[in-house]
């Protein structure tokens, strides 16, 4: 018969006795699932914020790559339940695939082959087990998010480079035929369609029960979620690939040649409230994070725009076009540049705290969860930045933390308790049989303003 594993944790507490639990008060209240900020869909959410609460990394480590055999371009990473999924072209004639891995390693878990002509620029949207996904065979697939198995497939009249937003049992799409289509989530069935008067490559954004989308007739489009019936229309510039960001009652998007402009609308009626003009075509889509608006543009440039005004606040100049949509997180920005690198800016001044350089252009947009930078790159790979924790997690200050080696010992990083050495004790809980990593501090007790942090160990 096998032992129970009995943790003993010892905070000791200024002023106070030392408490111990039990196995059982563990399970009761000690070991919660720890509920991380995925980015499950383009651009993070259903407003297209751009902005996780997760850290990010300040250095341009690489945990790991993943090289797909094919190209990713405007395909961006989505990530949930600790998988990332994106997806490929390849030249014509041969298919594309939709790919699974392991976020913690990049290890593949599965691929999906769309039709021969079924190349993927849509990014995935993965919601309750399924994954989502445009492509350009004309279809909107639905798979199970666990194995890669086709559940349905829808075929529109032309391709489908928009991402899908999935919300209230619909999802949402555009797609090359001017349509935007509401469709079942569960089956795929045809919900609603709405015609627009050209291709429609933006990607829905979903607030308040409206739909707010850009066409290439250069509208914006306000519609019912239940009904796809127009609330409103804004005209105001050619050929709209940007998607739009929702925030605080306001509608935000770009535009591309011969307008060069970021707008900010009213999402209520769609009655300009601002603009500001770039020195190029948008095709980035802005991220919206504490008052400002990040946002590239073909003229090399990242723009940080006061969301209030639209005054610019910084702008950092790249090597070449950034159709990347900035991501943030942490106080940083991250983006991709057609001159090969992925950057790290201070959300603040602008100022560069890191780049990488890849091996191709980057239209792919990075995701950013659990503490990595995830992203795309037209050399085929899938690049993760930040410390690769091996699925390693530790249990303290009431939470989970990540935690990544330094020789034979490990690295901590929860709240403030950044590269504090621990000796590792691993096993296995009693009741759900998930591994937990449990520590003893190899250095001296850690003093924060509640309490000292004393001895996290095993007990057999």
């Amino acid at each position: 018969m096998k032992k129970r594993l009995v943790v003993g944790i010892i905070f000791l507490f200024i002023g106070t006795c030392v408490v111990q639990s039990t196995a059982q008060d563990i399970e009761k209240s000690l070991l919660p699932t720890l509920s991380r900020d995925w980015w499950p869909m383009f651009h993070h959410d259903l407003n297209h914020s751009g902005y996780s609460t997760s850290t990010g990394p300040d250095t341009n480590k690489t945990a790991w790559y993943f090289n797909t055999g094919h190209y990713i371009r405007d395909s961006s990473p989505s990530i949930a339940d600790g998988k990332i999924y994106i997806g490929t072209i390849t030249s014509s004639g041969s298919a594309a695939k939709l790919y699974c891995l392991n976020a913690e390693t990049g290890v593949k878990i599965w691929d999906y082959a769309t039709g021969l002509y079924g190349r993927i620029f849509s990014s995935p949207a993965v919601v309750n087990g399924k994954v989502y996904v445009g492509t350009e065979d004309n279809k909107v697939y639905c798979l199970n998010a666990e194995t890669g198995t086709k559940i349905w497939e829808y075929t529109t009249g032309l391709y489908v480079y928009s991402s899908p937003a999935v919300a209230d049992g619909k999802v949402y799409v555009g797609s090359n035929d001017c349509n935007v289509y509401c469709l079942n989530a569960e089956t795929g069935t045809k919900i609603w369609e709405y015609t627009t008067s050209s291709h429609v490559r933006s990607s829905p954004a979903i607030a308040d029960g409206k739909v707010y989308i850009g066409s290439g007739d250069s509208n914006v489009y306000c519609l019912n979620a239940e009904t796809g019936t127009k609330i409103w229309n804004s005209t105001i510039g050619p050929h709209i690939y940007s998607s739009p960001a929702i925030a605080n009652g306001k509608v935000y998007i770009g535009t591309m040649t011969d307008d060069n402009k970021v707008y900010c609308l009213d999402a209520e009626t769609g009655a300009k409230i601002w603009d500001y003009t770039t020195g190029s075509y948008i095709i980035s889509s802005p991220a919206v994070a504490d008052g400002k608006i990040y946002i590239g543009s073909d003229d090399h440039n990242v723009y940080c725009l006061n969301a209030e005004t639209g005054t610019k606040i910084w702008n950092y100049t790249t090597g070449a076009g950034v159709s990347s949509s900035p991501a943030v997180a942490d106080g940083m920005v991250y983006v991709g540049s057609l001159d090969n690198n992925v950057y790290c800016l201070n959300a603040e001044t602008g100022i560069k705290i890191w780049d990488f350089t890849t091996n191709g252009d980057i239209d792919s947009s990075p995701a950013i969860a659990d503490g990595k930078v995830y992203i795309g790159s037209a050399d085929g790979n899938v690049y993760c930045f930040g410390n690769q924790s091996n699925g390693r997690k530790a249990f303290i200050f009431g939470r989970y933390a990540n935690l990544t080696s330094e020789g034979s010992n490990v690295c901590i990083e929860a709240l403030n308790l950044r590269m504090v050495l621990f000796k590792p004790f691993e096993f296995h809980h009693y009741v759900t049989g998930e591994k937990i990593l449990f520590l003893k501090s190899l250095s001296k007790p850690m003093i924060t303003s509640r309490f000292i942090f004393g001895r996290i160990y095993v007990v057999t």
